[in-house]
């Protein structure tokens, strides 16, 4: 199957961005959604973001001897590599839309295929790295742990006052 789907675009499941290909919906995804620590080179002075080690040696040659602003001494580009990388899941975290008329549904396949990337599939692509991006990931993951810490007392709760009724009970 081709990456370009002619009648229909990759959308991404978390916001509204939507491309003409896959390569661009997985960049998308792994640049705006995933958590820095996850992505698998990422830039310590500049917070370049890469894919491949590829296209991060590309960042760290052309960036050689540039300072990062004029009051810096830093010109070395260094990076983090993720021990733990993610893989975009197409059907989760991608997935193919065709264009609607209005009144057509939406199609949302209904499996997960996990994809790897390789070099030869994506290209570079530099996004700057707002700081509110990362506190909203924070701000999500918190809330999820107290969602389930909320699970967690109401099962709590419940076991005891169906204890409690038994002992009343009988």
């Amino acid at each position: 199957m081709s990456d370009v789907v002619g009648t229909k675009v990759w959308q991404c499941r978390l916001c509204d961005f939507t491309h003409l290909n896959k390569k661009g919906a997985v960049q998308h995804f792994m640049f705006r959604h995933t958590p820095n620590n996850q992505i698998p080179y990422l830039c310590n002075i500049c917070n370049f973001k890469a894919l491949t080690e590829g296209k991060w040696k590309n960042h760290a040659n052309a960036m050689a001897g540039k300072p990062l602003r004029e009051d810096s001494t830093v010109t070395v580009h260094t990076f983090h590599k993720s021990t733990n990388p993610y893989n975009v899941k197409i059907g989760s975290d991608i997935y193919i839309k065709p264009l609607m008329t209005e009144k057509e549904e939406e199609f949302i396949p209904d499996y997960d295929e996990e994809i790897t990337i390789s070099e030869e599939e994506v290209g570079i692509m530099e996004v700057e790295v707002d700081g509110r991006d990362e506190q909203i990931e924070g701000l999500k993951n918190k809330i999820k742990e107290m969602e389930e810490k909320h699970r967690e007392e109401n099962r709590n709760m419940e076991e005891t006052h169906k204890k409690a009724n038994k002992r009343i009970g009988g």
